[in-house]
């Protein structure tokens, strides 16, 4: 069973890149943590101007972990900052959790 945790974002004009950089720099540090398995940043297609990320966990105590770390806090506390600054849209950061049912893997041979 995997778990995965997405934050999403709704930035004000001219603050995407910013915004963008900032979930960047949380999947980089990431990359660098016991139990991550794979990230990515995305981009929401009905509402162009809402991003966000993306970050599958091998468990729900790596995930929690990495949460409660110094490094990670400070990170989202520059995301709040940005709320409170007026660059980001009030109340549009969210954080969501999600826990696998089944692992479903494509077999090599259907990959092509």
């Amino acid at each position: 069973m995997f778990f995965a945790r997405t934050v999403t974002v709704v930035p004000l004009s001219g603050r995407q890149a910013e915004v963008e950089h900032l979930l960047e720099e949380r999947l980089d540090w990431f990359r660098s943590q016991k139990g991550f398995i794979v990230g990515m940043r995305l981009h929401n297609r009905k509402r162009p101007d809402e991003v966000g990320s993306l970050s599958l966990w091998e468990t729900r105590d790596d995930a929690n972990r990495v949460a409660a770390t110094e490094h990670l806090m400070s990170l989202n506390s520059r995301l709040n900052t940005l709320a409170k600054a007026g660059k980001v849209e009030w109340g549009s950061s969210e954080v969501r959790t999600f826990v696998s049912e089944a692992e479903h893997r494509v077999p090599v041979s259907a990959k092509g």
